[in-house]
Order: structure tokens, then sequence, then C-alpha cells
């Protein structure tokens, strides 16, 4: 409460209304900003690789959900490709049948701190019966988690930082000026607690206790 009373009225509605500002702000470049890292799926290769095969792609699994009621098979090739705010996932599993096709699934994750929109193509064995029904090629879809949260972590440290990092900083200057007896306001020196001379505000939140 003491704290309370050492924060002016505008300021306090200063603080609301920056924090939600500022999170409006994050939320509306979100998607923007995401879109500008899409890329061709031939393009340069990003800086960051790591591979998987057999076993050890089979465990990681595949990067998106697969669009079909049936499962597809376990991968045995995985790729992930990653740079700021890009993380492309190239990953294939043999056929399940002589003649039929791999199985092939192409994603890219864009945004950041975390993914909002997912792009994908997909191979997968055509003429088998039991895969059939969606687009080899869907459009971006959102991703709502990450739709919610990036705002938030975005818009809360940069809050934390321009906003309530300098209303510390008056905090600690009138606490001071209260613990040596001058006005917290304007930092005028008084006598006694009352109203302030200099300013006209009630000196001291010690004289509301």
């Amino acid at each position: 409460m003491k704290i309370i009373k050492r924060l002016k009225p505008d300021e306090i509605r200063w603080l609301a209304r920056s924090v939600i500002v500022l999170v409006l702000l994050a939320a509306t470049i979100n998607v923007p900003f995401a879109l500008t890292k899409m890329r061709s799926h031939t393009g340069a290769h990003a800086s960051n690789r790591v591979m998987f095969e057999d076993e050890e792609a089979a465990a990681r699994g595949w990067a998106s959900n697969p669009p079909h009621d049936v499962e597809w098979p376990d991968p045995n090739h995985w790729m992930k490709e990653t740079k700021f705010a890009f993380r492309e996932y190239y990953i294939s599993a043999p056929r399940i049948r002589e003649g039929g096709n791999n199985f092939l699934m192409m994603t890219q994750h864009l945004g950041w701190p975390l993914p909002v929109i997912e792009e994908r193509e997909m191979w997968w064995d055509w003429d088998n019966p039991a895969f059939v029904g969606p687009e080899s090629n869907p459009a971006p879809k959102l991703l709502p988690i990450g739709l919610v949260l990036n705002p938030l972590f975005v818009g809360l440290p940069i809050w934390l930082l321009a906003c309530v990092l300098p209303v510390c900083i008056r905090l600690v200057v009138r606490a001071n000026r209260d613990k040596q007896g001058r006005c917290v306001w304007c930092g005028y020196q008084i006598e006694s607690f009352g109203t302030c001379p200099e300013c006209g505000s009630v000196s001291s939140p010690k004289s509301t206790e």
C-alpha cells in the first residue's frame, strides 16, 4: 500500500495503458513478421542443420501431424534447419507397399519466440485408398499458441524496461525524500507533515497512515 501511495494516479493509468499498447503492437506485427521469414523450399539452406537417420529419425517423428486418419509410417530420414524465427523440417519415410510412393513432409515453422505460422508440402502413396482426401500443399495456417503468447513474450519485457523501470527509479527517489523529511513529490524540505508549501501536495505518505 505504501508503494501505491507514492504513485500518482496518472502514473498508474499510464502503466496500465502502456502495457496494453505494447502488447497490442506486438500482436499487430506478430504474423506479418513471421511471413517475412517464409522462403521457397528451393531457397538457400539455413546455417544450422541437424540430421538423423533410421531409429533416431523415427524417435523424433513428424514435425506436424500427418493429414490422414491412417498413421503414416515412422520416418527414416529427419532433418531440421534453423535460423532466427525460422525452422524448416525435411522428413521422409519409406514406401509401405511395392510400387507405392515414399512419404515426405517439408514443414516451415515461422515466428519468434514461438512459431506462429506453419507452412508445409507433403507427398504420400497417392494410389493407396487409405491415404486420400487432404491437399498435398495446403495453405499456411496460424498456430494459436504462438499467436497468443508471442505478444506477451515480446511486449511485457519491453514494458518492464521502458515503463516500469523508470517508475521504479522514481519510487526510490521518493522513498529517499521521505526518509530525509522532504516532500515526496517535489523534494522541498519541510518541518512537519501536512501540505507541502512548495507544491501544495501532501508532503509524505506517512501523513495518511
